[in-house]
């Protein structure tokens, strides 16, 4: 709790910075270490698409697979984080069926 009063895990504290939310960290940590090639870089093509997937992982896919594990409904259509379970997993799907490359596509349109 003296890291995160919210008490969630994961955190970081690197120095004075103290960074919670799985996505903050991921990007934090592979900013700060650029040359691990965590992450595509600043000014690649596959930026957007990588941190569009990952802030998506937290934002929308989490709260869909939580709310279908403890069979919960989710919130109106338009108050839904993640507008239906369906759907939100289907998006998953096609871009794994995709691939990585067609992430450079959709970047450069």
């Amino acid at each position: 709790m003296a890291i995160n009063p919210m008490g969630k895990v994961p955190a970081v504290k690197h120095g004075e910075a103290l960074i919670t939310e799985q996505s903050a960290i991921y990007l934090y940590l592979a900013d700060l270490f650029p040359k691990a090639g965590l992450t595509p870089a600043i000014g690649d093509p596959l930026r957007g698409p990588f941190i569009r997937c990952l802030v998506f992982c937290g934002s929308s896919f989490e709260p869909a697979v939580v709310d279908k594990a403890m069979k919960r409904e989710p919130a109106p259509m338009g108050m839904s984080p993640y507008g239906d379970f369906d759907t939100t997993l289907k998006t998953v799907s096609d871009q794994l069926k995709k691939g990585r490359r067609s992430a450079v596509s959709v970047s450069r349109r």
